[in-house]
């Protein structure tokens, strides 16, 4: 056993050592012939609908109709180079900081500006969970060497490559200036294509339909409720049904005359307020069947108390001296990021939820924010407070090599091997 134990481990180790490109011409042909038609007109990439983007499901890839002829072929149109080349340096968790300079400049004219791809947040991830491989991408220009997309990758045993936050980071995908993001995932593409022993799957969050360009691509849809915040709270009534407007004013008015209240905890209570919200999460977690909360998330969010670009706020409902529930609300730039809640069970009938989404907007409006951005999660009574489902892609792709797929198998003995 341990003979084959260690024979399967130094194959593991060896195979795929090398990143050079893998039948280079083959392979940059199959990308062309995957984004046009013989006839020369362009197609969505990879089968995706784009004029269906946020109302109909997205296909897996399986779907696709068969791939025109390779190029070279009759009817088939020339692509032009890509403007971008594709770089990506291996780093440890400390090495990370070498690039806070060139990531806040890139950050500044970002396309897809958030919290989570920002360097402060992905810094404080990749310290507290200390990840062991660790890669920058970066998408240079050719024509002037500009950096248009940098992105923080975390690589497991077996090559598989993910954008790095894991589950605690809700966007997982690359920083793009405005106008390139097509242009980074072709050319994140295009290296993948010729690097073909370097990968096994590929994953990233909330990512654009450009990312249907990666081989072996299957997108999935989700929602995330967002508001632009309004001028003032009565413009914010104002917006709703008059039944919905009815319900919350005396929701309100009930709320108030029992005493409960929503604040928010000063800097000397919010190390107790952090621990509450695990236990308030867990306690609620035993009660409807969901798993505990990750220890790492009171620690990761309590890096952002105080001053910063990112500012983490925690608030909570009182009934009396009784904390019945805890929000840790992310505001970063002239947005507003809730993060997440907890709640006692046994206060379920004051719906603490709704009283804690409702000062998000109060406070969103006393800071003449511009967003709010909930998160993955569209629960009905989100979407009743006036928010509005915004479609988020999830990208998962596949390298179909022989290559990757016996190290994919590889790593699948190995981990039901006994220790």
């Amino acid at each position: 056993m341990w003979n084959r134990r260690r024979r399967l481990v130094e194959g593991v180790r060896t195979w795929g050592r090398s990143e050079e490109p893998l039948h280079d011409d083959v392979d940059r042909a199959r990308l062309r012939s995957m984004l046009e038609r013989p006839d020369g007109e362009q197609r969505p990439s990879r089968c995706f609908d784009v004029a269906s983007f946020g109302r109909n499901p997205l296909p897996s890839t399986s779907a696709c109709p068969a791939e025109p002829p390779p190029m070279g072929s009759p009817g088939t149109v020339e692509r032009m180079p890509v403007p971008l080349q594709f770089e990506s340096i291996p780093i440890d968790s400390d090495g990370f900081t070498g690039c806070e300079e060139e990531w806040r400049r890139v950050e500044k004219d970002a396309a897809n500006h958030s919290v989570y791809t920002s360097y402060d947040w992905l810094h404080a991830w990749a310290d507290l969970s200390r990840p062991r491989r660790l890669r920058i991408m970066r998408a240079i220009r050719r024509e002037g060497g500009e950096t248009a997309a940098l992105g923080l990758l975390e690589i497991d045993g077996i090559r598989g490559w993910r954008f790095a936050g894991d589950w605690l980071t809700p966007r997982r995908a690359p920083l793009c200036v405005k106008g390139a993001e097509a242009d980074v995932w072709t050319a994140i593409a295009d290296w993948l294509l010729t690097h073909r022993r370097a990968w096994t799957t590929f994953e990233a969050s909330e990512v654009p339909p450009a990312a249907a360009a990666i081989p072996g691509a299957s997108l999935t849809e989700q929602t995330v409720p967002r508001m632009a915040v309004p001028d003032s709270f009565e413009a914010y009534l104002a917006s709703l049904s008059s039944r919905r407007r009815h319900e919350l004013r005396r929701r309100l008015a009930r709320t108030e005359q029992a005493g409960i209240e929503v604040r928010e905890v000063d800097a000397g209570s919010a190390q107790s307020a952090l621990a509450d919200f695990v236990r308030l999460y867990d306690l609620r977690a035993g009660v409807v069947g969901r798993p505990r909360v990750d220890e790492r998330l009171p620690q990761l969010l309590a890096r952002f108390l105080g001053d910063g670009p990112v500012e983490l706020h925690v608030f909570e409902v009182l009934d009396g001296d009784t904390r019945l529930g805890v929000s840790l609300d992310l505001v970063y730039g002239d947005a507003y990021f809730p993060c997440s809640l907890a709640w006692a069970p046994a206060a379920s009938h004051l719906a603490p939820g709704i009283l804690l989404t409702i000062n998000v907007i109060r406070y969103a409006i006393a800071r003449r924010l511009r967003v709010i951005d909930l998160g993955p999660g569209g629960q009905s009574y989100k979407l009743a407070l006036g928010f509005t489902p915004e479609p988020r892609v999830t990208l998962r792709a596949v390298n179909d090599s022989l290559w990757a797929r016996s190290m994919t198998a590889a790593g699948v003995v190995y981990s039901r091997l006994p220790r």
